[in-house]
């Protein structure tokens, strides 16, 4: 018997099921690095590790400083991506 328009991909149920995996796989790694990227702010503040370490406190104006830094960063790196893709890739193929 010829399938109707209507049978269905035996597979769509689990390309479907491998999404929604990915989707909250994605979620838990935005979690582990925002958990990592408090504990790093945290350390210098630590008692313990700030002595093991001789660690000193950042001054304020390092955590003013620090965003600032990244996001010239980020345009700095998608500007290069632009210009590579622009000029330099189409030549390549």
């Amino acid at each position: 018997m010829a399938p109707s328009a209507t049978t269905r991909n035996p597979l769509h149920r689990w390309r479907a099921e491998g999404r929604r995996q990915d989707a909250s796989c994605a979620s838990h790694v935005g979690d582990m690095f925002h958990r990592a990227a408090a504990l790093t702010l945290a350390l210098p503040f630590l008692p313990v590790v700030g002595q093991w370490f001789e660690f000193v406190h950042p001054p304020a104006a390092y955590y003013a400083y620090l965003p600032a830094v990244v996001v010239a960063f980020l345009v700095t790196t998608e500007l290069v991506k632009r210009l590579f893709y622009a000029r330099i890739a189409p030549a390549a193929g």
